[in-house]
């Protein structure tokens, strides 16, 4: 494995960008083609999990190695939580300068390469970590892309794995200063995997050679590609023509033994989330000014996702930029569907009273066959309805469950484009509509404050962690705290 420090630095190759498109159809866009930080003791072990709180003393949920002592009055503690390397807290705006991340003569990572913990590195144009590399990514490290050419694609058999704590997070991030920064500065993060997706040989668009991911079969849908803990990803996205664009981080193919947890994606051009099919779970998710969709799931999507926060825009010129944009694909009579599993989720509009004649803003659209279930969900503010489920005349029909739920603030419960019948929501179980927020309840505030002073009651929801309250949050518990967040617009 290759440390920086001991790399000759050569600048990244300007090349295509990596895109995943997804275009318009009448309706809207179609798709295209805890670890917790301890201080001293011992690390804990990595794997997925739910964690939201630090400790101290021994343990941790994720670590691989022994942690280290206590540093130093005026120091940074050492070792313990995310990959038992470097600290547990850090200033991630005063970093020693890395250089550029080093790549071969394609402008490609072809060999292991650790970006060290303490430093900050840039990069310009696409970044690929080729089949059978993995790029590790100490805690405390920031990279910044130089241009909206700049993504970083980890490919079908490679891996990226970046553990970073509550505290020492992991920033990928605009190059330009505080202040001068905006959505669209660099290109995003794509995760290819070899996980089941419904299309035959999709492709992502964009790259010198056609570059496919995921597969026909469920033989690979436990794969890894790696490890996402307590990221950060922010001015990004790119517009590369009308309906071809890149998100904030898109997962495509990506298998069941990825570890994604606390990950903010904020200030987005595009969707700040977006699956193309493969099983991969999240939890503690973060998705802050999406100028297109918070959450965008499409090609036969299966995996979980547990505690999701979404925040839009005050204004957004975007076209049909929703909370949830959720479906099967754009063909019928294809297998797997997008079986939405998610369960304690926060959808916040921005609530101006009035609704749009153009570009509407809908909290979740459920079209095109997709199934499966929503619990302990809260939707607010969105000024063209909260729901628009279409698709119902398919074979099968768009048909998914959405229980024990809270609706408030809504210019109006549906869409005008509503498939399901006018009494969808409230028909099924658990489901409620308040009159007024939750006292204690302010997406708009600064810094949000989606958290109600007394939980609303939700269910337990099966094939979750137990979490009997409707939203991402229970009352009084805020885990959108410590360095990894940033409500920074600029």
């Amino acid at each position: 494995m290759r440390k920086l420090s001991k790399m000759v630095l050569l600048s990244a190759v300007v090349a295509p960008l990596f895109v995943m498109g997804c275009g318009d159809d009448e309706d809207s866009d179609n798709p295209g083609g805890g670890a917790t930080s301890n201080e001293g003791g011992d690390g804990g072990t990595s794997g997925k999990n739910t964690g939201g709180t630090s400790t101290s003393g021994s343990g941790g949920k994720s670590g691989s190695g022994t942690g280290g002592t206590k540093a130093d009055a005026g120091e940074a503690p050492v070792g313990g939580g995310g990959s038992g390397n470097g600290p547990t807290t850090c200033d991630i705006d005063a970093l020693e300068d890395g250089g550029a991340i080093p790549v071969d003569g394609d402008g490609d990572i072809s060999e292991d390469t650790t970006l060290e913990s303490g430093k900050s590195y840039t990069f310009d144009g696409q970044l690929r970590v080729l089949d059978g590399v993995t790029l590790t990514v100490e805690p405390c490290v920031k990279i910044m892309g130089e241009s909206p050419d700049a993504v970083l694609g980890v490919m079908q058999g490679a891996k990226i794995e970046a553990a970073g704590t509550a505290d020492a997070p992991i920033v990928f991030t605009s190059s330009k200063a505080a202040g001068a920064r905006k959505p669209g500065d660099w290109g995003g993060i794509i995760i290819m995997g070899n996980a089941q997706v419904n299309q035959p040989n999709p492709q992502v668009e964009g790259l010198v050679a056609a570059t496919p991911y995921g597969s026909a079969t469920a033989d690979n849908n436990d794969e890894s590609s790696g490890t996402l803990q307590y990221v950060r990803i922010e001015f990004v996205g790119r517009e590369i023509m009308k309906d071809v664009e890149s998100n904030g981080i898109t997962f495509a193919g990506v298998g069941s033994g990825t570890v994604v947890d606390h990950i903010q994606v904020s200030n987005s051009i595009d969707d700040c989330f977006e699956w193309f099919g493969g099983t991969v779970n999240a939890t503690h998710l973060v998705a802050l000014n999406c100028d297109d969709d918070m959450f965008d799931t499409d090609f036969g999507f299966t995996g979980t996702v547990q505690y999701a926060f979404g925040r839009a825009f005050p204004e957004s010129a975007e076209a049909d930029s929703n909370g949830f944009e959720m479906d099967t694909a754009n063909n019928a009579n294809i297998d797997p569907l997008t079986t939405a599993q998610w369960s304690n989720v926060t959808l916040c509009g921005p609530n101006t009273g009035t609704v749009p004649t153009e570009n509407p803003r809908i909290g979740m659209v459920l079209r095109r066959q997709v199934s499966g279930a929503i619990s302990n969900a809260i939707v607010t503010g969105f000024d063209s309805g909260a729901f628009s489920i279409r698709n119902t005349d398919l074979v099968p029909p768009t048909d998914i469950a959405l229980t024990s739920s809270a609706i408030f603030g809504n210019e109006s419960v549906y869409h005008s484009t509503n498939a399901a019948g006018d009494t969808w929501f409230e028909d099924q179980e658990g489901n409620e509509t308040l009159e007024e927020a939750p006292a204690g309840f302010d997406c708009y505030a600064n810094p949000p404050a989606p958290i109600p002073d007394e939980d609303l009651p939700g269910e337990a929801a099966a094939g979750f962690e137990a979490a009997e309250y409707k939203g991402a949050f229970k009352a009084g518990e805020n885990w959108m705290t410590g360095a990894w967040i940033s409500w920074d617009e600029e």
